[in-house]
């Protein structure tokens, strides 16, 4: 099976709202997170010696692609885990689908603030399938709320 074609079902089906305040907070978010990606390519190219490019992409579809091998990233950060001890994985914002639900990327680079976990696309989704679906306090994104231990136990420090 395609993870492009891997269906994401939550266990029970929020509707989030968009407010401006949510909507701005998310701007402010993105900028921090492209900090991440930074750090997440570079660790990337460390990691793999035959890569010899990396192309930034500002769609949905993933964050980054390694040229010439062609594999495809997306990046997320979330510092709260270390405070609830899990992960958010989005899979809903803004009034549609997004995040795992949409990526095309191969692998996920979920950063806490402090490490870089590298997993496969395909094995994240297997993960969040038994996982609690939450809305975050302001109604706009939904997501699965997967065990900051079982991704570390699931996935590569990088």
């Amino acid at each position: 099976m395609s993870i492009y074609n891997t269906t994401i079902k939550p266990k029970n089906e929020l509707k989030p709202y968009k407010t401006i305040s949510s909507y701005n907070n998310f701007l402010k978010q993105l900028v921090v997170g492209q900090g991440y990606e930074t750090v997440a390519q570079q660790k990337i190219k460390a990691l793999h010696s035959d890569v010899k490019e990396i192309i930034s992409n500002d769609t949905n579809s993933y964050d980054f692609i390694t040229l010439p091998s062609e594999i495809t990233y997306e990046v997320k950060f979330d510092s709260l885990c270390l405070r609830t001890g899990f992960f958010f994985i989005e899979i809903f914002g803004y009034g549609k689908k997004s995040g795992l639900s949409v990526t095309k990327a191969q692998f996920y680079i979920i950063c806490d603030g402090k490490y870089y976990f590298l997993i496969e696309t395909i094995k994240l989704k297997q993960l969040v399938q038994k996982c609690n679906v939450k809305k975050t306090k302001d109604g706009s994104t939904i997501g699965f709320m997967l065990n900051r231990f079982k991704l570390i136990k699931n996935s590569l420090v990088i």
